[in-house]
């Protein structure tokens, strides 16, 4: 069987992940392009006797490298111009001709063999576009199939397009796969690894090429008289509105909680009661019938058992919000969100297209952080991932939901939200404060194309729901299953090196946990709660570790079954304000092992030792300061002390660090003056902005 290397090339939100999915389907492969932490998804299918592998490139407008600009479209670059490809699969948005052909045109110039798929023709009929397919592809001179990804409509005229150009060009005649009369704006070759031009010499070859889309619009397309006000159009008016924009997107992200909270707390007792009933019950009750030592049957029941248990219990909430996040996705709000937000972030200072690596951030930080390569500004990318932690990922959702069910059983969805905005507030202040110091400038121009408003498709929506679930259950689970194992060994071994099969105060966990819960008593937790020190030291491998900790160390102090765990939080916690504060610690210390590794990879060491300190102290000063203030009347004179105390530490960071931003610029005008390249170790600080830029 003839193998075919095809690439997937593309627009952002031109239909490209549709396609990809609707060509592979299951059988795709997720991993990182080779020395780079930007996922990388290839799947393959079989025409006839082919295999066809496609790689799906990220979304990109133009293969021009700037060397600030986005590591996607220098990636996709790369690929397209270094690696020895059958066939380029060019996605191109229907509805919008003239911007996408652009593309079209510098994968044109690279003479490799491109098929355009033509997408969206629905909505292009939509709009009173009428396109000659035939005549397009005479003019381009390469096969050009029309295609509706969404229903499935001319995948198989696509795979035979496919199939047939790569069948006729042999590696010699490959090459001559280009209009006649693009000689004129042809890219000239370059010596460089990616053998393309770099901003001023593709800004100098546009004109010519979007003179010769015009004329290839004016022979292939006719366009129909069209109302003024189109649904887009007016729906817009309103979603897009200076006034009614900020609570139109606050209420729809209260929505996206409050159904996460009312769909999942409905079917959260039946996985709960199922999985334990199978997973520590059963399990028990099977290795007490094979006569198992007491121990075997604890370490297995309430460890393994219960950490199967605990992440089950997770799958209705993380479903529940997965399905109406990609629902909004789909729909194409989200974009206009980030244009909604701009306004408010821009008069931070701040860059608006942030907003959308922010969202990712509320299912998972570690795409959240991958996802800020978008951006085309260095400093841009810097802030952004330094504003990605403090998102709530669907991983603290979980803690949030159980302690809403133990403390706030009324209007749990309000706790829930407030925790999403105090998050998202202090991602705004780490970054302003952040654009006032150390990365100072302007906040760069956000430019997007809107995409069209689409009702989401049910299997496309559940196919996308699943497959992150089913990551976020894969990868929460290779992590709580094996901790909650190992607390429970640490809870059976005594600090003498006896077993104590049912735990105690005296086990080695315990012990650590006693010691260690005093630093902590600020914050409400008294020594008896151990477990909750515990808790947020595991919750550091994964935040959803919290929850397995919990309900690991409380079903020992007490033989308790999930909702019994419930009982025990409203026992150990200092009422509904010790468990706020709680959640507030949680909410802002510094994230995962999985995120700290991803911010590690995009910024220098020093930027990820400053992010992890400087969450830390936010949320222990958060915390602090909310208990003290809520218990003030309790003990008014410890409370005085501690908040003013926890206000002085903040207020002494802000003027170092000011202090030591001013020095930076000192320096830097100072080797301007010297010509001598900045180096930012003389000041004893983090990474230089030119080694940022790449330029040390």
């Amino acid at each position: 069987m003839t193998t075919i290397i095809a690439a997937l090339v593309g627009n952002p939100n031109c239909g490209k992940t549709t396609l990809f999915n609707a060509l592979t389907g299951a059988k795709q492969k997720v991993g990182n392009w080779p020395g780079v932490t930007i996922e990388c998804k290839r799947g393959e299918f079989v025409e006839k006797d082919y295999q066809v592998e496609l790689t799906d490139l990220p979304g990109t407008y133009s293969l021009a490298i700037t060397e600030s600009g986005a590591v996607d479209t220098a990636l996709a670059s790369h690929f397209i111009f270094s690696h020895d490809i059958d066939v380029v699969l060019n996605i191109v948005d229907a509805s919008l001709l003239e911007r996408s052909l652009y593309l079209t045109m510098q994968l044109l110039e690279r003479k490799t063999p491109v098929v355009v798929a033509l997408n969206m023709m629905d909505v292009a009929r939509a709009r009173g576009i009428h396109i000659d397919v035939e005549k397009l592809s005479a003019h381009l001179g390469c096969p050009v199939v029309a295609l509706e990804a969404h229903r499935r409509r001319g995948l198989l005229a696509l795979k035979e397009a496919m199939v047939k150009l790569s069948d006729q060009h042999d590696a010699s005649a490959s090459r001559q796969c280009k209009p006649a009369n693009l000689a004129t704006v042809e890219l000239r070759s370059a010596s460089s690894e990616f053998a393309i031009t770099d901003l001023s010499e593709d800004a100098a070859l546009a004109p010519s090429r979007y003179r010769l889309i015009q004329q290839i619009l004016a022979a292939c397309v006719e366009q129909k008289p069209r109302p003024k006000v189109t649904r887009s159009v007016y729906l817009d008016r309103f979603v897009l509105n200076r006034l009614f924009g900020i609570p139109i997107f606050l209420c729809v992200m209260y929505a996206l909680f409050a159904c996460a909270m009312l769909g999942g707390g409905v079917l959260q007792p039946y996985f709960d009661s199922a999985s334990e009933a199978i997973f520590v019950g059963g399990l028990s009750t099977v290795l007490s019938y094979c006569h198992a030592p007491l121990w075997c049957i604890m370490l297995f029941a309430n460890g393994l058992g219960r950490g199967m248990n605990t992440m089950i219990t997770l799958i209705p909430v993380i479903g529940t919000l997965f399905l109406f996040l990609t629902a909004l996705e789909d729909s194409g709000y989200m974009a206009r969100a980030a244009f909604v937000v701009d306004r408010m972030m821009g008069f931070l200072g701040l860059p608006g297209k942030a907003l959308i690596p922010m969202i990712v951030g509320f299912g998972c930080n570690v795409p959240a952080v991958m996802s800020a390569r978008t951006l085309e500004y260095e400093r841009d990318r810097l802030l952004t991932i330094l504003m990605m932690p403090f998102m709530s990922c669907s991983a603290r959702l979980t803690i949030y939901a159980i302690f809403a069910a133990a403390f706030f059983r009324q209007g749990g969805q309000n706790i829930i939200f407030a925790l999403y905005l105090i998050g998202i507030a202090m991602a705004m202040l780490t970054g302003f404060l952040l654009r006032k110091t150390y990365l100072r400038g302007e906040a760069s121009p956000l430019i997007m194309v809107l995409p069209a408003y689409h009702v989401p498709r049910i299997k496309t929506l559940l196919l996308n729901t699943w497959q992150r679930l089913y990551g976020f259950i894969f990868r929460a689970g290779k992590v709580i299953v094996p901790v909650c194992v190992f607390i429970e060994v640490l809870n059976m071994v005594s600090i003498d090196g006896t077993i104590q099969v049912a735990g105690g105060v005296h086990s080695v966990l315990s012990t650590f946990g006693q010691w260690i819960t005093p630093i902590f008593s600020p914050m409400g937790i008294e020594a008896t709660n151990w477990p909750a020190t515990v808790g947020l030291i595991t919750g550091v491998l994964a935040k959803e570790v919290v929850l397995g900790t919990l309900n690991t160390l409380y079903a020992g102090m007490g033989h308790l079954s999930y909702s019994g765990m419930t009982n025990m939080l409203a026992q150990q916690f200092d009422g509904a304000i010790g468990a706020f504060a709680y959640l507030l610690f949680v909410l802002l210390y510094f994230p995962c092992i999985s995120t700290m590794a991803a911010m590690l990879r995009e910024m220098h060491r020093g930027w990820t030792i400053f992010s992890a300190v400087w969450m830390m102290g936010i949320a222990y000063g958060a915390a602090v300061t909310f208990y003290q203030a809520a218990t003030f009347f309790r003990h008014p004179g410890s409370s005085v002390l501690w908040i003013v105390a926890m206000i002085v530490v903040f207020m002494s960071v802000i003027v170092a660090m000011r202090l030591l931003a001013s020095r930076q610029d000192v320096l830097r005008l100072a080797s301007k003056l010297t010509e001598r390249p900045l180096s930012l170790c003389d000041v004893r600080c983090f990474k230089c902005p030119m080694r940022v830029a790449g330029k040390s």
